[in-house]
Parts: structure tokens; C-alpha cells; sequence
């Protein structure tokens, strides 16, 4: 009976002393760990046996074909195995995603996280000769790094979620600021508000029996000064302060020269604080139309899954703490 006890006590001193491991590590990177803030939106505000969080959802929990290294193409991913994402910060301070590897990348910042499911999709064996699996490189590997979800104050993710905004209105995206360990285990630290706020809506449905140049929804993209301060942007004409970005298994190669848009002519709007600006996308014209199967392709005719977001990438705007990125939609339409 006494060894009995002995036995239990000492496994409860494990897990104790597993627990206060476990705190000791996090607070470290904490403490010391390089800071890096994300730009990211939370989508779902509670669960009832862990009390108020945010999820989180980043622009690269989902990494396309093309920011992968060569030996996960060569070898592939298995599901639950780790990877390593390198970052890059922009003119704002905000990471992105840079290129996934299957070992840790030498002289470089990355997140240490894994693989959600195979890839390629099944058995993760890829191979460029083979049809079905070059189709599957289309797919992008799904990765966590364990900062997907932001525990708060019970009764305040509600809260949280009403500051966000929904789809059907302006919403003002979330940044988390990460602490990282030089072995790229990442710690939410805490988190501000992007001072823009964005709406994503179609004003024109797509015309599915209109020729090509005719086929195409527009989207009115929408932005809001959340700043206590004037905003001024500067727009160059025929949208060439903007760019189509797909987000995962997409054609990635629009064809419009943006060279063409050097000597595009610029003006500039102020936005006081709370006023709005409106700038309607019209997606028949000559630079949304990707390549796709060899050929040129507008977007109201790719497979319905394939979706973009339009991209703020003209002159650096004072005074905001944020990148201006629409929802993702699809060229009928259809807006996620």
C-alpha cells in the first residue's frame, strides 16, 4: 500500500513538474524570444470547456506550391510532420511567409510548426512525370505553429468579434504580436488593431453567357480610416496600385506588364478619420486575367474553388499599421 502511494504521488509530481516546465519554457521565449507582429482576423469566438478565444486564421496556414522548398517536392509531407516556415517583414513591420522547409533553415527567421495533412494529398509521394499527383501540387500544405488560437478574459470574445466586423460590413483586422525562440517555437504575446478597416462586396454579378471580356463580376473594395489621424493614398489610374494575389491553389501568374503602369498617372486621397473611400474593381479588364492551362483565362472561368484577394502594393502610406487585403472571391462573384 505505502508503494502505492509513493508510486502516486511521484507521478503527480511529474505532471507538476511537466506543467511547470512547460510554463518556464514559454515564458522564456517571452522574455527573450525575437518579436514579430502578424496580420490576421479571428473567425470563431468561444469555446464553452476552455473558456473565450479567438481563432486566428494567417495567410500562411495555407503555403502554395510555389513557396515550397525543392525537397518537399522531391519527398512530399506527411501529415503531423514538422515543418519550417522563413518570414519577411514589409515597410509596415508584418511578417509573410517566405518559403516552408522540411529542416530548419540556416541564416534565416522561421516558425517551427506541422503538417495538418499529406502532401501531396493521400500518400505524399510526389512526382512530376506522374498526372494525378502533379494535378495534386495544386493543393497547398496546411500547416499550425500553435499561435492559431488567443485565449481572453471570459465574457471578452464576443467582444473582440463585434471589433472585427463580419463579412457583411467593414472589418478591422487583428495583429498578433509573436514572440519566437531561435528554434522558431512561437508564443502569442498580445495583439493591436489594424487602424483600416475593409469591406469586400460585389456590385455586378458575373454575366456566365457574356463573352469573356463581359463575363466578369466587380467588386467594390472599401476602406475605412480607423486612425485618429488623416490617411493619404496615392492611387495610380486603371487600379495599378493594386494586385491579384492568389491564395493557395490558383494560377499564379497574372498577365498584365506592370511595367505598363510606371507611367500611370497618380492622385491622391486624404481620408479624415472614419471617412471611407470606394474603389470598384471592374474584373474584365486586361490585368486580372491569369494564365491558366497555357492560356489566357479571366477569372469568372476557373474552377469555382479558385479564389484571390486584391492587394494594396502602391506608394507606402503614412500613418496606417496594416496591409490593405480584400476577402478572397472568386471572378463570378463569390466572396468568401
Amino acid at each position: 500500500m505505502k508503494t502505492k502511494k509513493l508510486l502516486i504521488i511521484f507521478a503527480i509530481l511529474l505532471q507538476i513538474i511537466s506543467v511547470a516546465g512547460i510554463a518556464i519554457s514559454k515564458e522564456s521565449i517571452l522574455q527573450s524570444g525575437k518579436q514579430i507582429t502578424l496580420q490576421t482576423a479571428p473567425v470563431d469566438p468561444r469555446d464553452i470547456f476552455k473558456g473565450d478565444y479567438v481563432k486566428l486564421d494567417y495567410n500562411f496556414s495555407s503555403i502554395p506550391f510555389q513557396k515550397l522548398d525543392e525537397k518537399i517536392k522531391q519527398l512530399g509531407v506527411k501529415k503531423g510532420q514538422q515543418v519550417y516556415l522563413s518570414l519577411t517583414t514589409d515597410h509596415y513591420g508584418l511578417g509573410h511567409a517566405e518559403k516552408l522547409f522540411i529542416n530548419p533553415p540556416e541564416n534565416k527567421f522561421y516558425l517551427t510548426g506541422y503538417s495538418t495533412s499529406h502532401w501531396p494529398y493521400k500518400d505524399y509521394k510526389y512526382n512530376e512525370t506522374d498526372k494525378r499527383n502533379s494535378r495534386q501540387n495544386n493543393y497547398p500544405v496546411k500547416v499550425k505553429f500553435g499561435i492559431e488560437q488567443y485565449f481572453v478574459e471570459q465574457g471578452q470574445g464576443k467582444l473582440l468579434e463585434e471589433i472585427r466586423g463580419d463579412r457583411e460590413s467593414f472589418q478591422q483586422p487583428m495583429l498578433v504580436k509573436v514572440a519566437v525562440s531561435a528554434k522558431g517555437e512561437s508564443i502569442i504575446h498580445s495583439f493591436d488593431w489594424a487602424n483600416i478597416a475593409i469591406k469586400t462586396e460585389v456590385i455586378r454579378e458575373a454575366q456566365r453567357n457574356a463573352a469573356d471580356n463581359e463575363s466578369n463580376a466587380t467588386i467594390r473594395f472599401s476602406l475605412m480610416n480607423k486612425s485618429t489621424q488623416a490617411i493619404t493614398l496615392a492611387l495610380k489610374e486603371n487600379d495599378c496600385s493594386f494586385v491579384l494575389i492568389p491564395t493557395s491553389r490558383n494560377p499564379q501568374k497574372t498577365l498584365f506588364d506592370r511595367e505598363l503602369c510606371s507611367d500611370a498617372d497618380t492622385h491622391r486621397k486624404t481620408l479624415q478619420s472614419d471617412e471611407t473611400l470606394s474603389i470598384d474593381v471592374d474584373l474584365n479588364q486586361p490585368q486580372w486575367i491569369v494564365q491558366h492551362k497555357n492560356k489566357p483565362t479571366v477569372l469568372s472561368r476557373l474552377p469555382g474553388e479558385y479564389r484571390y484577394r486584391i492587394v494594396y502594393k502602391g506608394e507606402v502610406i503614412e500613418g496606417i499599421n496594416a496591409n490593405i487585403v480584400s476577402s478572397a472571391f472568386h471572378g463570378r462573384g463569390n466572396i468568401d
